[in-house]
């Protein structure tokens, strides 16, 4: 089942696509500045998407088993006990 998260991206998703349609569809906006801004767009998410992407697959790497800190960190609520 898709999550909040998952819920969001895709409706970011679905603007995104909807917004460039709309564009290129545009009779107002020249050719070539279209696929200026296409690419610009393309680019600046990119830079926002890949690297958090990236993150989060580090980040799920290096989770315990259970899904929360690993074995040695104080934030493990089974640690604080002891």
């Amino acid at each position: 089942m898709i999550g909040v998260r998952g819920v969001l991206g895709l409706a970011v998703a679905v603007c995104v696509v909807a917004g460039h349609v709309m564009l290129w569809r545009s009779e107002t906006v020249p050719d070539p500045q279209k696929l200026r801004l296409t690419l610009l767009n393309a680019g600046i998410w990119a830079v926002v998407v890949l690297p958090a992407l990236g993150v989060a697959a580090w980040a799920r790497a290096h989770r315990g088993r259970d899904g929360g800190a690993s074995p040695g960190d104080p934030s493990n609520e089974h640690e604080r006990g002891r």
